[in-house]
């Protein structure tokens, strides 16, 4: 899985690439996933429509997607036993910071 963060649609970082990448960090230690965003070595492609470049752009938002599971219709059994314990400790982390 990936963690990823503003920009999404460009290759490049975004003024507060620090800060997010402090914050991205953060929900790795959890879930061990990568860090994904532009401007980054491992970038890997530009996604357009990404609900957290809008978030940041329009409203100042530090945010942060998941690119979660093994599947893209994952099954409820591996998401319940797999994807939730994997992510809910990062998840619960974001919410009260």
């Amino acid at each position: 899985g990936y963690v990823y963060y503003p920009w999404g649609h460009i290759n490049s970082q975004s003024p507060d690439d620090a800060a997010l990448q402090a914050l991205g960090r953060k929900m790795n230690y959890f879930n061990q996933y990568k860090m994904w965003a532009g401007g980054q070595k491992d970038f890997l492609y530009p996604a357009s429509g990404d609900i957290s470049d809008w978030m940041y752009a329009a409203m100042g938002v530090a945010s942060m997607g998941f690119e979660i599971g093994d599947d893209w219709n994952q099954d409820c059994r591996s998401f319940d036993q797999e994807v939730v314990p994997k992510n809910l400790p990062a998840l619960l982390y974001a919410a009260k910071t």
